[in-house]
């Protein structure tokens, strides 16, 4: 019984050396199913799948999401002057409230001057606050009465009267997309605001859906066209031969492109977290080509052999490594998928799939243009022979290298003891995003842009519990059905249901009898450590009355520690699974022994280097970066290991073997490393946070990692090739 081999993971090259027209039509279904694909793309538009089911704060929320028919969807329309508002501004916010209350699918608009004194107020009971033609001096006098009512005037205007609020609430019977047409509405409206001074914001969690799914069309091309772009210069550069550059580019661009393929085939949408997918996968195509290249056009110098025989030897050496990157590869972007979370289940179903298929395309493509183009010349030497002593000398010093990396080791994993999980939704937002900088705005002057809910069952007396639950709040706006009541003088069950401006709070009126609801308004949890602390004070206070605390920063406040825990289980898997895989390819336990190292290493120094510089908060991305760069970074590994491996098996000493695997992988590796960092320079400059920190981690891991493959790797295979020679002596 045969076997598996290695050298089996090379076959489709070899079909498509001889099979040369079943091969090119491959190549043609695969660039029509792109362009297909191209033209079916779905972006993301719902924040809300980025959730653990996990959570403990997830399965309340769609309880009670589904009770009150789903999300409420909101605008929060922010009118500002650092100055301090005047006269005329507040009668520009009535228009404005006016006009809003008009605008197709609007339920209703709430503002300052809508709001009226409760019924129970000395000087102005039930009255508007701000009356049409109020003097300036009565309106001075009713705004500072109304300052002195408890919880309502912390959602309307501003402590120093600097900017006001106007919620305009949508109709349940909105149409999915009509939050677009709402929002040209508003922008028109507001820039009658500009034109009398003000400066004006809007915050909609509807709208950060629809500003997410641009910013990712435009993240996608310039990924795709910017990282393709850099990156092929940059083997311009390296390689100086165009043919051999079109060599190592035209099989990197179909597999790159092909990644597209997967979107639509699995119905997967564009996200923040997997719209780095196909330059991702250019670039290690493009990594494979360069080895496959450069081992063609040394043995290419041959003239009495013909160009296939070169190109075949190409895919024989080569291949099989290129083959067990990607599936190492895969492995990485597979282990994501112990998460429950959808988007990175997703990012692991694509990533996976489209690594795999990008080798295929690859190493077909690889023979036929190599035919069609018959290059000459040979990949620059980049002083390799050079490279080869200096490797081996510091093979020599084995010791002290394997010495300075474990000091290395260890100072990252101390640097890595007291990092906290860490996640804020801001970093899913493009960093000038207008809905972003509102958020921020409404945060300082009002306290806070996202909900928490409170729930009570079995009150006895609703007012005072009202009433503590906004002394736990503090400085937070709280609003609660029992303080609503009190201020109409009604009671609760009477406004459950209301077609007036208090329906944009109608999920607060509840018709059961010793049943509560509250709302606060906060920041992001982890916008700093001292909201994370007031959070967990708040939260604490409120559990400890019975009350079930939900909404967005509830589960924001216990997200990341989840995420975090699946995203370390993911990038230990991918370790183990991977290391058994090489060990298996190569029928040797200790190859995939001595690849451990050399590729943690590179992890805990990238992951030491981001807690520093982020004060030690760690989110579960970066960690999933780690996972996908471990499977990046150990695809040069295979590589040397395998040159190592051939040369053995040919005869040669230790040390030899070693300065051959250097002269021959050395190069192609170096070439490697420099032209998927450059393209995945490109998501540096992405509008998202996540991207940015996805990508500067990869770039310092493969960076670290080069290194750790052409000094720590060798100086471990000298010193096991040393104790296996002593155990064998001491046998002897």
């Amino acid at each position: 019984m045969r076997f598996f081999k290695l050298e089996d993971l090379a076959w489709p090259g070899h079909f498509a050396l001889h099979s040369r027209i079943f091969a090119a039509i491959f190549l043609l279904i695969t660039l029509v199913s792109t362009v297909t694909a191209l033209f079916n793309l779905r972006f993301e538009s719902n924040m809300y799948r980025a959730l653990s089911s996990q959570n403990p704060a997830v399965a309340p929320y769609e309880a009670f999401l589904e009770e009150t028919g789903g999300k409420r969807r909101q605008f929060l329309l922010l009118m500002e002057r650092p100055e301090g508002l005047t006269p005329e501004d507040f009668r520009t916010i009535a228009d404005f409230t006016l006009e809003m209350g008009l605008v197709s699918h609007v339920a209703t608009s709430f503002s300052i001057t809508t709001a009226r004194f409760p019924t129970n107020h000395p000087t102005y009971a039930g009255q508007v606050v701000v009356p049409n033609d109020v003097t300036e001096d009565e309106l001075e006098r009713r705004l500072s009465a109304f300052e002195q009512v408890p919880t309502l005037p912390k959602m309307l205007l501003s402590s120093e009267r600097q900017a006001a609020m106007i919620l305009v609430a949508m109709a349940d019977d909105t149409p999915p997309g009509a939050a677009r047409q709402i929002f040209a509405e508003i922008k028109e409206l507001q820039a009658a605001g500009l034109d009398k001074g003000l400066l004006t914001g809007i915050a909609s969690e509807e709208l950060i859906g629809a500003s997410i799914t641009e910013a990712l069309k435009n993240d996608l091309i310039f990924f795709t066209l910017g990282g393709g772009l850099l990156a092929s210069i940059l083997a311009i550069f390296l390689l100086r031969n165009i043919k051999l550059i079109l060599l190592s580019t035209i099989p990197a661009i179909i597999s790159g492109g092909s990644s597209l393929i997967f979107f639509p085939l699995l119905g997967i949408p564009v996200t923040v977290l997997n719209n780095v997918v196909p330059i991702l996968v250019f670039v290690l195509a493009l990594a494979d080509s360069v080895h496959l290249t450069s081992h063609f056009a040394d043995k290419n110098q041959d003239k009495s052999q013909p160009i296939s025989t070169h190109i075949a030897d190409a895919i024989r050496a080569v291949g099989p490594a290129c083959a067990l990157t990607a599936i190492t590869t895969a492995i990485a972007f597979g282990a994501i998928s112990v998460s429950d979370d959808a988007q990175f289940q997703e990012l692991a179903k694509v990533g996976a799939s489209s690594v795999l298929f990008g080798y295929v395309v690859v190493i077909i493509a690889f023979p036929l243009v190599a035919l069609m183009l018959k290059p000459q010349g040979r990949i620059r030497q980049f002083g390799s022979g050079k490279l080869a002593d200096m490797v081996g000398n510091i093979a020599r010093q084995k010791m002290k290298v394997i010495g300075s990396a474990l000091i290395i080791l260890v100072g990252a994993v101390a640097i890595l003891l007291p990092i906290e999980p860490w996640f804020t939704l801001k970093q899913n937002q493009q960093i000038s995003s207008p809905l972003r900088v509102a958020e921020e705005k409404i945060s300082t002057y009002f306290g806070g842009f996202y909900r928490i809910w409170v729930e009570l069952d079995g009150v006895e007396n609703p007012e005072q519990i009202a009433t503590e639950i906004a002394e736990i709040a503090g400085d937070y706006p709280v609003l609660s059905g029992p303080l609503l009541a009190n201020w109409r003088g009604e009671e609760i069950s009477s406004l459950f249901g209301a077609a007036d401006a208090f329906e944009a709070f109608d999920e607060l009126f509840m018709p059961e009898v010793g049943r509560i609801r509250a709302l606060i308004l906060m920041p992001e949890p982890m916008v700093d450590r001292e909201t994370l602390a007031r959070y967990d004070q708040i939260e604490q206070a409120l559990e400890a009355k019975g009350a079930t605390v939900m909404g967005l920063p509830a589960i924001l406040r216990h997200e990341p520690a989840i995420l975090l825990w699946q995203m370390t289980e993911s990038l230990l898997w991918a370790v183990f699974l991977s290391c058994l895989l090489i060990a298996f390819a190569f029928r040797k336990a200790w190859i995939a022994i001595i690849m451990v190292l050399p590729n943690i290493l590179p992890l805990l120094v990238t992951a030491a280097a981001h807690a520093l510089l982020n004060n030690w908060q760690f989110g579960p991305v970066a960690v999933l970066s780690l996972t996908i760069a471990f499977g990046i970074a150990v695809d040069d590994s295979i590589h040397f290991i395998s040159r190592y491996v051939a040369a053995r098996k040919a005869g040669r000493e230790i040390e030899d073997a070693i300065a051959n695997a250097v002269r021959e992988a050395g190069r192609p590796m170096i070439a490697a490393s420099i032209l998927i960092c450059a393209g995945i320079m490109a998501p540096l400059f992405s509008q998202f946070e996540t991207v940015q920190t996805f990508a500067s981690m990869q770039i310092i891991a493969l960076s670290t990692a080069i290194i750790c493959d052409l000094v720590f790797l060798p100086a471990l295979i000298a010193a096991a090739a040393q104790l296996r020679a002593r155990r064998v002596a001491q046998k002897s």
